[in-house]
């Protein structure tokens, strides 16, 4: 996570689509051999998105400074200035798990918090800050990465260099358009990465999908966005508008709702091979068909 690129690993289209395939086959043939049947127990591993506070409680663009200082590998730049990122090991899910992740990232926040005293700052834990507002987020407070600008780069010329359109409407009404990603940066998370067996896969992606709604219902916490009070988890839609790409047939596409998944993890690689493909054909001119 949050592992920096170079120039030189940016491939053409045509050259990704061919690699795309070829990746996507041999994965398919080892979901075939159940070759994703490790001998170890199931374990996961905690994503824990971040923010750098000033004093006043405002974003914080100072998010490379901190993580020079911290010199902790756990922790990462992310896509704007006033973001970090905590990676978790993997762990086992057995009895100890749930302390086992609060042990470490407590450690590790406490490092943080420690750090970010000696600067002034302070992390916080949070789906989108309240104070957060239009005029933080922008190219010019993205992290000074290459990953990141042709993140940017790309969305773009995906949409025709089309803007985005945000029109949430909940107690109030957030309606504007960007030409930048950047609203992406307000919908930070927690994130929980497992590893299961080939033959516990679809159960578990199900039951993942089931507890979701659950879930948001009993934890939604973010119900402002740029001084609007809108959904009491804005991070849905605002996610969603922010990295809004066209459809095969020229609408929009978005996470969509869950499915039942019947059989293997594999139903969703096929799925969006076909669908990147779609859309890929879509975009070509009539005579490179």
């Amino acid at each position: 996570m949050g592992r920096e690129i170079s120039s030189d690993e940016i491939l053409c289209e045509d050259t990704f689509q061919s690699r795309l395939r070829s990746e996507t086959s041999l994965v398919m043939q080892w979901f075939k051999e159940n070759a994703f049947d490790p001998a170890d127990p199931a374990s996961g591993g905690l994503e824990l998105e971040a923010w750098l506070m000033d004093d006043d409680g405002l974003p914080s663009e100072r998010n490379l400074e901190f993580l020079n200082q911290l010199k902790d590998p756990a922790m990462v730049p992310e896509l704007a200035a006033f973001n970090f990122e905590f990676n978790s090991e993997p762990h086992r899910l057995d009895c100890r798990c749930f302390s086992d992740f609060e042990e470490e990232l407590g450690r590790h926040w406490l490092k943080a918090r420690n750090t970010a005293e000696t600067l002034g700052l302070r992390p916080m834990m949070i789906g989108i800050p309240p104070t957060l507002r239009e005029s933080h987020l922008s190219l010019d407070t993205i992290t000074p990465s290459e990953r990141y600008r042709l993140l940017n780069e790309r969305l773009f010329q995906l949409r025709g260099g089309k803007p985005l359109k945000f029109d949430i409407d909940g107690r109030d009404r957030l309606s504007m358009v960007q030409d930048h990603l950047m609203t992406e940066a307000a919908c930070t998370s927690l994130q929980v990465h497992l590893m299961t067996s080939q033959s516990d896969e679809a159960r578990t992606y199900n039951a993942m999908q089931a507890a979701s709604a659950a879930i948001i219902a009993v934890s939604a916490n973010s119900p402002f966005l740029y001084g609007r009070r809108l959904w009491e988890e804005t991070r849905i839609p605002a996610f969603e508008s922010a990295v809004n790409l066209p459809g095969p047939r020229g609408g929009g596409w978005s996470t969509g709702l869950p499915r039942d998944l019947r059989r293997s993890l594999s139903q969703i690689l096929a799925d969006g091979i076909i669908h990147r493909e779609s859309r890929h054909l879509s975009a070509l001119p009539a005579d490179g068909l």
